[in-house]
C-alpha cells in the first residue's frame, strides 16, 4: 500500500512540475515597440507625453523598436531612424552595429534595465554612458508599449 501512495505522490509532483508556466524572460518581455512618456536629463525631466511646456518636445516622435528578437530600430528625436541588432545581458540592454551610425556612439548604445513590468508593457531604461545628442547627459527613459 505505501508504495502504491508514494507512486501516486511522485506521478502529482511529476504533473505539477510540468504545468507550471515560467515565467518570461526579459528577452521575450521587451519584445515589443515602445515610445516615450517621460525623458530625463541628467535629472531634469525634458518631456513628459500630453505635456504642454516640455523643454524637448521632439521626444514626442521617439520610437524604440525591439518586436523582432535580436533587431533594433530606433528613432531619436532628430527623427532620424537607425537598425541594428540588440542583446540583453545582465540587465542591460545593447543595441549593436546601428547603421547609420548614431553620432558620437561607434555603432553601439547601452542602456541598464532600471526597470520592466511583468507584461513588458512598461520599461525604464537609463544610458549607461553620456549621450553626444543631449550634450553628453545621463538620460532616463520611461517607456511604454501598446
Amino acid at each position: 500500500m505505501s508504495t502504491k501512495v508514494l507512486q501516486f505522490c511522485l506521478i502529482l509532483l511529476l504533473v505539477n512540475v510540468a504545468c507550471k508556466d515560467s515565467a518570461p524572460s526579459i528577452e521575450e518581455k521587451i519584445q515589443k515597440v515602445y515610445t516615450a512618456v517621460s525623458v530625463t536629463q541628467d535629472g531634469l525631466t525634458v518631456y513628459t507625453q500630453g505635456g504642454p511646456s516640455n523643454l524637448v518636445p521632439q521626444y514626442s516622435t521617439f520610437k524604440l523598436d525591439l518586436s523582432v528578437p535580436g533587431k533594433a530600430v530606433l528613432k531619436d528625436i532628430t527623427a532620424e531612424t537607425f537598425t541594428g541588432n540588440y542583446t540583453v545581458t545582465d540587465q542591460v540592454l545593447t543595441l549593436t552595429q546601428l547603421n547609420p551610425e548614431p553620432t558620437g556612439t561607434g555603432g553601439t548604445m547601452s542602456y541598464s534595465i532600471t526597470s520592466i513590468s511583468e507584461d513588458g508593457k512598461s520599461l525604464v531604461l537609463t544610458t549607461t554612458k553620456g549621450q553626444p545628442k543631449t550634450g553628453h547627459t545621463i538620460n532616463v527613459y520611461t517607456l511604454k508599449s501598446n
